[in-house]
């Protein structure tokens, strides 16, 4: 203190404004984490408001540890009017995974067409990866996986997707994409792999 009143009027600004860049710069992420965690909590606000489906006060949102919102219910939550459901077997993948299964799928998702694959065994702890790009880009899709036991889980995309669904109850699970619109087919290429 003593050597701090005797300094020169430039070393006390010096000083001053470092103190104040540290406290600025301590502030600036509590600031962006509290961003984040609002922004998040505005596109869950937006997209429950935005369709009646996930406006279902039977679809929980859940920000998923990439950042992603997921959305849970039951299968026939997601059901709308109308809906069909088209199953087609993935096919298995080029890429060999040495500690998993790969496989990927090219569909043309009709209006109001859910279109889901074969169903595999998946362990708990285990997750299945998914990836999917769609055309027209500018429309809205859904990107899923549900079990035997009725249970849904997916995410809201446009253009592509990628997420990773982690699994926390061992059950058969099969992977959709989802066309709400009534006016346009979505083609959707993509892929899912899990682990053995």
């Amino acid at each position: 203190m003593k050597k701090f009143q005797h300094a020169k009027t430039v070393s006390k600004m010096v000083t001053a404004a470092l103190a104040a860049a540290f406290v600025f710069m301590s502030a600036t992420p509590a600031q962006a984490a509290e961003k984040t965690v609002s922004d998040l909590q505005d596109i869950i606000y937006q997209n429950q408001e935005s369709d009646g489906i996930t406006n279902n006060p039977n679809v929980k949102a859940v920000v998923a540890d990439d950042g992603v919102v997921e959305y849970h219910c039951r299968v026939e939550d997601i059901n709308m009017e109308g809906l069909q459901i088209i199953s087609d077997p993935a096919e298995p993948g080029s890429l060999s995974r040495a500690a998993g299964v790969f496989y990927d799928f090219e569909w043309p998702v009709y209006p109001t067409v859910r279109h889901v694959t074969n169903e595999y065994k998946v362990y708990s702890g285990q997750t299945i990866q998914t990836i999917v790009s769609v055309k027209p880009t500018d429309r809205e899709f859904w990107l899923g996986i549900m079990d035997d036991d009725g249970h849904a889980r997916y995410i809201i995309g446009k253009r592509a997707a990628v997420h990773d669904f982690k699994i926390t109850t061992t059950n058969m699970y099969c992977v959709f994409v989802q066309n709400n619109h009534k006016d346009v087919t979505l083609n959707a290429s993509g892929s899912f792999a899990y682990d053995y």
